[in-house]
């Protein structure tokens, strides 16, 4: 979200923008970490939602993983 203001007014700090909504600086440059072991349980995330035809939710995708 704050980028895309940043790119909407771009004469705004990145300071301004966190303070105006009220999030710390440091949430601006936070970048998770994707651990090898995440990449592949996203992708047999998404393996099982796409062959259920999108309709899996969290428990149902969770129960056919364990299958």
């Amino acid at each position: 979200m704050i980028k895309q203001v940043n790119k909407a007014e771009p004469k705004i700090s990145i300071q301004k923008l966190c303070e105006l909504l009220e999030l710390p600086v440091s949430s601006y440059y936070y970048k998770t970490v994707m651990r090898p072991e995440d990449l592949e349980l996203k992708e047999k995330m998404q393996e099982i939602f796409t062959q259920s035809f999108n309709t899996y939710g969290k428990r149902r995708m969770v129960k056919a993983h364990s299958e």
